[in-house]
């Protein structure tokens, strides 16, 4: 049996870091396989399987640092967030 399976994405988890703010993870996968059926019955089977997956994935958000002894410090990530030219995605500090 030929296998396909697709999928996308977006998650905007509240809590996934402390001191995360609007944090977005976004994200496709693909799989394609095939099963072998050796052996079927109403009640099992037994089958051997194999399959090629790919995924991509992006995140984004802001995160803040504060501190009793430094200024507080808040960076954006994620892809196109004042990224260099040549590079695909970084950590950058925002502008002031």
């Amino acid at each position: 049996a030929l296998i396909v399976e697709l999928g996308q994405a977006e998650l905007h988890p509240k809590h996934a870091y402390t001191n995360a703010q609007d944090y977005r993870i976004t994200g496709t996968y693909a799989r394609l396989g095939l099963d072998f059926y050796m052996v079927s019955q109403p009640k099992s089977s037994i089958y051997l399987g194999l399959r090629y997956a790919q995924s991509q994935l992006e995140d984004q958000g802001t995160w803040r640092m504060a501190s009793a002894l430094y200024p507080a410090h808040e960076e954006s990530f994620g892809p196109g967030v004042n990224v260099p030219p040549g590079q695909k995605c970084c950590w950058v500090r925002r502008p002031k």
